[in-house]
């Protein structure tokens, strides 16, 4: 630790401590940027600060940050960090990646803002932002560093940085579509992290809260070259944080800034998102421990299909390809009485056509179904025309227009009575049970 006790002057004393401690800064910058008023203070801010004095200093070099909304994530990262890593390496360049350009520019100000006090400029006299090139959005510093913050779906071609952060990759609504996380996903791997001058140096910060089992988060979380940090609104066992000489012992069900989220404020909170709302974004726990839609309770188990469920009807819905983030190919078969509808079988996979249609004849050989409903989506009508061509007679559903959560809804009632039974013992069965009560927030919601 620096050795302040040669200051006497208490103005120098204050700017030495503001230069050599990130949490200080913050302090300080909040106060500045809100007239005044205080810092409350927190010991998930204390160690959100020393993370990211780990990443200043090269102990960490990439790391994801899942806190819930309000606690002041993206202003110590987005806006504070930058601007005293600027104060002490004006030459760096930062890259801020937000999905839309409205918070880029809430961001962008308050960093800008911080930059140009007084105070800051007495901290930092080597680091000026450029007269010529001060835009809110892009500005430089006279020495060659500074802040670039584009939208995830603006592209950052032609621009290169030393450090990337990425604040809030997706919105609630559109982490609920498949297609539009993958886009995210997509567009980070392909063109986002590729504008990084040095990789063996830069920094990539990654923060949010959870919004879905696959939003950008997870995605990088299971590559395995990220650190994260996990901190959800209540402790909902006893948790230690560690990072450098800084450890946090969290007793089970504690709440972070409890001035704020009261008991009452926390019931309010409860009740007016979904379980699976809650768990994801507050608890940063995007697969919820009990089913949001579906209660595993409400299917029964079957040893023996009675002779009465004497009908089988045989399911397929198809995926489009077979990529890594592609979805998978599914078919279902299922017995029933017309009351009573016995889960028989469930075959899924990624497989190019031609094996698939292979799949389809041993299936519909093996099960003799009296019906077979293709889904008439991807390749579900070459499947169609294939079936029909040697011989079957399968039938075309069309592609429904409403999601998966309100179709799910509409059946409910089937659920709830009882009336869809699943085998007692099956290679599928876990796997089955673990969608259902990750409905909808898992990697595959069908």
């Amino acid at each position: 630790m620096t050795n302040l006790t040669h200051l006497e002057n208490p103005r120098e004393l204050l700017h030495a401590v503001l230069r050599v401690n990130f949490l200080s800064f913050v302090e300080y910058a909040f106060a500045y940027i809100h007239q005044g008023q205080r810092l409350r203070h927190g010991e998930h801010l204390e160690l959100l600060c020393h993370w990211l004095t780990n990443v200043s200093e090269g102990e960490c070099r990439r790391l994801i940050i899942n806190m819930p909304p309000r606690t002041l994530k993206s202003f110590v990262t987005s806006v504070c960090w930058i601007a005293w890593e600027l104060g002490h390496h004006p030459g760096k360049s930062f890259i801020v990646v937000t999905h839309n350009q409205a918070l880029g520019r809430v961001l962008a100000d308050q960093t800008r803002r911080i930059m140009e006090a007084p105070w800051y400029k007495e901290l930092f006299p080597k680091t000026r932002i450029r007269s010529d090139f001060s835009q809110v959005l892009h500005f430089k510093t006279s020495a060659g560093g500074g802040r670039l913050a584009v939208g995830i779906g603006s592209g950052v071609t032609g621009q290169g940085g030393d450090a990337l952060i990425v604040d809030d990759s997706i919105d609630a609504e559109d982490a609920t579509y498949e297609s539009r996380r993958n886009h995210v996903n997509q567009t980070f791997d392909t063109a986002i992290q590729s504008r990084i001058n040095n990789r063996s140096k830069a920094a990539f910060v990654v923060l949010g809260q959870r919004l879905h089992e696959d939003d950008l988060c997870g995605h990088l979380d299971r590559k395995g070259s990220f650190q994260k940090l996990a901190v959800p609104l209540i402790a909902k066992e006893p948790m230690t944080y560690q990072v450098g000489d800084f450890t946090w012992w969290r007793p089970e069900g504690h709440v972070l800034d409890p001035v704020s989220n009261t008991p009452e404020a926390v019931d309010i909170l409860i009740a007016e998102n979904s379980a699976g709302d809650f768990e994801a974004q507050y608890q940063q726990n995007p697969i919820p421990p009990s089913g949001e839609h579906l209660d595993l309770s409400w299917f029964p188990r079957w040893n023996t299909i009675p002779k009465s469920a004497n009908q089988c009807v045989m399911s397929w819905d198809l995926a489009s390809s077979v990529g890594e983030n592609s979805s998978y190919s599914g078919c279902l078969v299922i017995k029933t009485d017309w009351k009573s509808h016995y889960v028989e079988h469930i075959w899924r996979g990624k497989l190019e056509f031609n094996p698939l249609t292979e799949v389809a004849e041993e299936l519909i050989k093996r099960f003799q179904p009296d019906a077979i409903l293709v889904e008439m989506a991807a390749l579900g009508p070459a499947l169609h025309d294939v079936l029909k061509d040697t011989g079957h007679r399968p039938i075309g559903i069309p592609t429904p227009s409403d999601s998966k959560i309100v179709r799910g809804k509409r059946h409910l009632v089937k659920f709830k009575s009882g009336s869809v039974i699943l085998p007692e013992n099956h290679a599928f069965l876990g796997e089955l049970l673990n969608e259902l009560m990750a409905f909808p927030h898992g990697l595959t919601d069908d």
